[in-house]
């Protein structure tokens, strides 16, 4: 198992391997584009929007590193080409999830907070 994810020289992609990968790729920078335009755009507040943005920057971040590993992957660029960079960017992806979950977590406390801001500035006008 660890000679899998650590050669130096992986063998080369079959085609329907390369073409699922773009595709895999592709489709994660359209996702990202959609919930920018449908979801992001649509919310007010900020403490709202900061965790949908956080999706989206994880969503476009992922499609340009899998095009860019599969460029060197289709070159044969040894050490860049490698299979340990898909594992790191699996370890990087759980814990960005990690931390946009936690930021969900902190929207309803944030929202009331900005509540009662908004109840004391109503009388403050």
């Amino acid at each position: 198992m660890p000679s899998y994810w650590f050669s130096s020289i992986p063998p080369a992609l079959a085609l329907v391997h390369e073409r699922l990968w773009g595709v895999i790729a592709f489709a994660l920078i359209l996702a990202a584009m959609l919930v920018q335009r449908f979801v992001v755009r649509r919310v007010a507040q900020t403490f709202v929007r900061r965790p949908r943005a956080r999706i989206v920057k994880l969503l476009v971040a992922n499609g340009i590193l899998l095009w860019v590993f599969l460029f060197f992957r289709y070159e044969g660029v040894p050490f860049l080409g490698a299979r340990f960079w898909l594992l790191l960017l699996g370890i990087g992806d759980i814990v960005w999830i990690v931390a946009i979950v936690r930021s969900f977590l902190k929207v309803p406390l944030q929202k009331r907070a900005w509540e009662e801001d908004q109840k004391k500035r109503k009388y403050l006008r």
